[in-house]
């Protein structure tokens, strides 16, 4: 349930829609992308994955490569010597191609993004770059067929060719997210959803709080559900969080709003009120607070305000 309304608050659009198919010398730079999820799947050979603060880092086939945060960073051949042969792409309906010579590939690989609204709380807390082998996420290899039986068949039947990569797209982030959540390197998180989830006690109450915002959330209530005493589910709420009780109704009800701003044509008064806000200026202060834009700027997918 917390996964899913992360997923609805996110609202992912999701697209792993090209193959590399490289040799001898080749670089492939991806720039820096704030709201974007890259994600590589390497089927064959080995490359080098280089960022700008770390040490680069060797992939191998069956690797899956993830990197949250967008930042910038390039993959490239490991021995290569001489210039690099630029990529040739090629498309086919919703799937790119990409390839910098004729012949048999040194490496091969599913390459694609994630755009996600930042302030959704999907992602928060993750490290810049997580390499998951295909051995932890047996389901890969089936997903990967599925994914280019219809790559294969772009050309001939291209109707609904995009919907289905985006869908199949989507189902690898949660996967990805669910496995990681389980992970015993991620059973101490810093503050924040992912950590608070791990507390058995708090999880119903995030849950019910995420599919219900609009209702009457008070400490009290909040804390009856829980079974702690006021001043004990504020200190382990806060702890958990990072954030009072209040500041987490509070953003959860604006993530909702952004989602009905986005996928609604009612008013922006009737959203404040369906998102459990008492008046729409109320609504509108702290939306602005939070997003740096109003809601109808929200609505019309302006950029956000410097």
């Amino acid at each position: 349930m917390i996964l899913d309304k992360l997923l609805e608050y996110a609202q992912v659009s999701a697209a792993i829609n090209m193959q590399c198919l490289v040799r001898g010398r080749w670089h492939l730079h991806n720039p820096a992308a704030p709201g974007r999820a890259y994600v590589h799947i390497v089927l064959s050979g080995t490359g080098v994955l280089a960022r700008a603060d770390a040490a680069p880092q060797r992939l191998y086939a069956g690797d899956l490569v993830f990197l949250p945060q967008g930042m910038a960073h390039s993959i490239c051949d490991f021995n290569g010597q001489g210039e690099a042969a630029p990529l040739q792409m090629c498309r086919k309906g919703a799937w790119t191609l990409g390839s910098n010579a004729e012949g048999r590939e040194d490496m091969g690989m599913l390459c694609g993004h994630f755009d996600y609204q930042p302030h959704s709380g999907l992602l928060e807390g993750w490290p810049p770059l997580v390499v998951v082998p295909w051995q932890q996420l047996p389901q890969l290899r089936a997903w990967v067929d599925l994914l280019q039986m219809e790559a294969a068949l772009a050309d001939e039947h291209s109707e609904g060719a995009a919907s289905v990569i985006n869908g199949l797209s989507l189902t690898l982030l949660a996967w990805l997210i669910r496995h990681c959540w389980q992970q015993p390197q991620w059973q101490n998180p810093p503050p924040g959803v992912l950590r608070a989830r791990q507390d058995a006690r708090l999880r119903p109450l995030l849950a019910a709080v995420m599919a219900e915002p609009a209702q009457v959330w008070t400490v009290d209530n909040m804390a009856a559900q829980v079974h702690l005493s006021r001043a004990q589910f504020m200190r382990v709420f806060q702890a958990a969080l990072g954030q009072s009780p209040h500041q987490f109704v509070m953003q959860t009800r604006l993530r909702q709003a952004a989602v009905y701003l986005r996928q609604r044509s009612d008013s922006i008064v009737h959203i404040a009120l369906a998102a459990g806000f008492q008046s729409e200026t109320h609504f509108a202060r702290v939306f602005k607070q939070q997003y740096r834009q109003t809601p109808r700027q929200y609505r019309l997918g302006l950029p956000e305000e410097g």
